[in-house]
């Protein structure tokens, strides 16, 4: 099947065999020049007198409903190639039909009629932070043209003469790149809308600075560009300037006389144009008075934007869109913040566009996407997107992707589905990969080892065999694809660890597991696990983390298989971090390491840890670091500390607690919103032992005797260094095991007292070793 999929199409049986056509063109609208490069760019074939015959007609009556008559197309496939269309665009999009037709030198005999539901189906360029290279747009357009998309907005936030500067006119050198982008929007029939977002500082009164936005518009149309858009987007909602503040009453009169005014000097300068206004208020459905003031008195031939129910909407319905668009006195076009990631630049959104009703091109007249920094990337959802877009009445969004990894990628199209759960999907649609089964299955004593390892395996080799298929998308997710190699690794020593042929070696691969999964969990992006984006306290936070939970699973198994007798607790949470400080950090026992939250805390934030053998009655100390240092705020928590004495909750900032009972879990909850969280630190020590050292360390001493298998106590040593270990009672001890990182042994002599000496570095001999 096609993506689009098409309006209406007929198999036949059999097979048009073709290694290069030969155009005849039956139409005025096609020159010969221009379909031969069609034909050549689209199809990648040669254009020659001995190639299969294609004709290229205008000749078609055809009475269907659409908006865009210019792009309705038909294609007859039998003996030879008819190609009939309205418009150049229709022809174009014919050409990018034939290309997912055509496979392996043969199409199939078949009817095609076809056109869009859609008037405007395009892409937003209008992220924050960095803008796509112009090789990228230059992709972006191509990939556009094949996938039947007709309208481009270029508008990067952080373009500096898109927003900042919007004023200054673009340097000699960027109005070259727009031209060159510009020239091949055209030659691919797709609308060039050069946007402009000047409301940081416009004074809307001043006739200079409708002048100078008039000016920019119109350097850019010398390069052919008949379609703007003026954003007011992101901007404090209220009148800034005197000057505004004495001329209009509200900010939407404001912005409609400015917007007028624009519209209608580039009107008379340029004759038709299209210009869209994306409001202050865009989102919701119970839209206020500015949205109401701004649709009656703009020009009626002026689009408006809306991103609707919220600015990353999960859902936008049939009956939420008819009533904004009445609001806007039915010229409305929605900006669709998917697959967009500016928010969540840890995350790729690669899943299929979802939950947009079927009937919205009755109410709307266009729709744009807002695609990830990462543009080829953005390809996965932007073409469920385009298929949405041509033709939502059948539009089905899981049949969508895989057929645009089919067309793309053929028989390695699994890899890239396979990458997409292993990102979660989607962060406004999250969903879990088939490979979280086994957890449970783990956890009810089935051991599906074997599979278990084929899917380590295969994270590990992702990266190289995406590297070869995709080279361009592989840049734009190297960096997850590294996490994930690191998760693969780190599974795949535990289950060598499991395999061995006795401790010592399970220990080595154990060791291994830890180093790699430590490494893993610190990285800044987020994998492994489904997210979904709180609108509510713009805050995105992790639902499952699911590849972390196999992998406590996997070391459970080692441990249990090889009696080590320690533990590796489970700390699980749903907040994000920076580099190097994640979640697993707060409790480590290191002194140097904490967690550092990405951004705000929102008071919906969590961790947990959970010990499989209770801690005896610890000491609990918490710790946020540099309070008073940089600006950073301390954070309120819940700890409910779970014991065999029952579960306790404290409301608590820092300081010490002296646990009763034997502590199996403690979870914190974030009870405070603040933009800028302090760092926070738990060190978690048992009461029944005390530990001494002449060493220095960043580490805790204490790690030594914690229980736990995922601690240690790291220092340089030298000659007559020593540790003292005191159990504060008599115990029998039958035997001592001590593990240490294979990167890094020592050599140990070990003395057991009846009695604990209590200044050994000062007279040992006191003591009775």
């Amino acid at each position: 099947m096609l993506v689009p999929t098409p309006k209406k199409i007929e198999r036949k049986e059999g097979w048009l065999s073709v290694s290069a056509f030969k155009p005849i063109i039956e139409t005025d609208i096609l020159s010969e020049r221009k379909t031969k490069s069609l034909i050549e760019s689209i199809l990648g074939l040669k254009v020659g007198e001995t190639g299969t015959p294609v004709i290229f007609s205008d000749k078609i009556n055809l009475n269907v409903e659409t908006p865009r008559q210019d792009e309705v197309y038909q294609i007859q496939v039998n003996d030879k190639v008819l190609v009939y269309a309205k418009g150049y665009k229709g022809f174009v999009n014919a050409l990018a039909s034939l290309r997912q037709l055509l496979k392996g030198g043969r199409i199939p005999l078949c009817n095609i009629l076809d056109y869009p539901s859609f008037k405007y189906r395009g892409i937003v360029e209008g992220f924050y932070y960095d803008p796509w290279s112009w090789d990228d747009r230059r992709m972006i357009i191509e990939f556009m043209a094949l996938y039947k998309m007709n309208s481009y907005i270029y508008a990067p936030k952080d373009d500096p003469y898109h927003r900042e500067k919007w004023r200054i006119a673009y340097p000699e050198e960027i109005l070259t790149e727009i031209k060159s982008l510009v020239s091949l929007s055209n030659f691919y029939g797709i609308d060039f809308i050069f946007a402009v977002s000047p409301g940081l500082s416009a004074v809307y009164s001043s006739v200079e600075d409708e002048d100078r936005l008039v000016e920019k518009f119109l350097s850019v149309a010398k390069l052919g560009v008949k379609s703007f858009g003026i954003f007011y987007d992101d901007i404090p909602p209220k009148l800034l300037h005197e000057e505004d503040k004495e001329k209009y009453s509200t900010l939407a009169e404001a912005h409609a006389d400015f917007s007028n005014r624009v519209y209608n000097r580039l009107r008379k300068e340029l004759g038709d144009i299209l210009l869209i206004v994306c409001p202050t208020e865009y989102r919701g459905v119970e839209l206020g008075e500015y949205f109401r003031e701004l649709g009656s008195k703009l020009d009626p031939n002026i689009l408006l934007m809306w991103t609707g129910p919220l600015v990353c909407s999960p859902k936008i319905g049939f009956e939420e869109a008819k009533k904004v668009s009445e609001l806007a006195h039915g010229r409305l076009v929605v900006w669709d913040n998917y697959p967009v990631n500016d928010y969540v630049r840890n995350r790729l959104n690669l899943g299929a566009l979802e939950n947009r009703d079927k009937r919205l091109s009755e109410v709307l007249d266009g729709l744009f996407f807002n695609p990830m920094n990462e543009a080829s990337a953005s390809k996965m959802a932007l073409a469920t997107g385009a298929d949405y877009l041509w033709n939502p009445e059948k539009y089905e969004p899981d049949s969508s992707l895989k057929r645009f990894l089919e067309i793309e990628y053929g028989e390695k199209s699994e890899l890239f589905l396979f990458l997409a759960y292993q990102l979660g999907w989607s962060t406004i649609w999250p969903r879990e990969p088939k490979e979280i089964e086994f957890i449970s299955k783990l956890k009810s004593g089935i051991k599906p080892l074997e599979d278990i390892e084929k899917y380590f395996r295969k994270l590990i080799g992702l990266s190289d065999e995406i590297r070869v298929i995709d080279p361009h998308f592989y840049k734009d997710v190297e960096r997850f694809l590294y996490k994930l190699t690191l998760y693969g690794e780190a599974g795949l020593e535990g289950l060598k660890a499991y395999y061995s042929q006795g401790i010592s070696e399970a220990w080595l691969h154990l060791a291994n597991m830890l180093n790699e999964w430590y490494k893993a969990r610190g990285l800044y992006e987020i994998v492994g696990c489904t997210s979904i984006h709180d609108e509510s306290v713009w805050t995105t936070f992790i639902v499952r983390d699911f590849i972390n939970e196999l992998l406590y699973e996997i070391i459970n198994l080692v441990l249990e298989k090889w009696k080590f007798g320690l533990q590796v607790p489970r700390i699980l949470g749903n907040t994000d971090h920076v580099a190097g400080c994640d979640i697993s950090k707060i409790f480590d026992g290191k002194v140097d390491t904490s967690l550092i939250y990405r951004r705000r805390t929102s008071g919906k934030e969590e961790v947990i840890i959970e010990f499989s053998n209770p801690i005896k009655e610890p000491w609990i100390n918490m710790v946020q670091e540099n309070v008073n240092i940089g600006g950073l705020d301390p954070v309120e928590y819940e700890a409910e500390v779970h014991s065999t004495t029952g579960i306790e909750k404290y409301r608590v900032i820092s300081g010490s607690l002296k646990v009763s009972g034997n502590i199996s879990k403690i979870k914190l909850k974030a009870l405070t919103s603040t933009i800028n969280p302090a760092p926070l630190k738990i060190n978690i020590v048992k009461a029944d032992r005390r530990v001494y050292t002449n060493t220095s360390s960043t580490t805790n001493v204490y790690n030594i005797v914690d229980d736990r298998l995922d601690t240690f106590y790291e220092t340089k040593v030298s000659s007559g260094d020593w540790i003292l270990i005191n159990l504060k009672k008599k115990e029998t001890v039958k035997k001592i095991r001590i593990l240490q990182d294979p990167r890094a042994t020592g050599v140990f002599k070990i003395f057991i007292a009846e009695k604990c000496p209590l200044f050994p570095l000062l007279d040992p001999e006191l003591a009775p070793w």
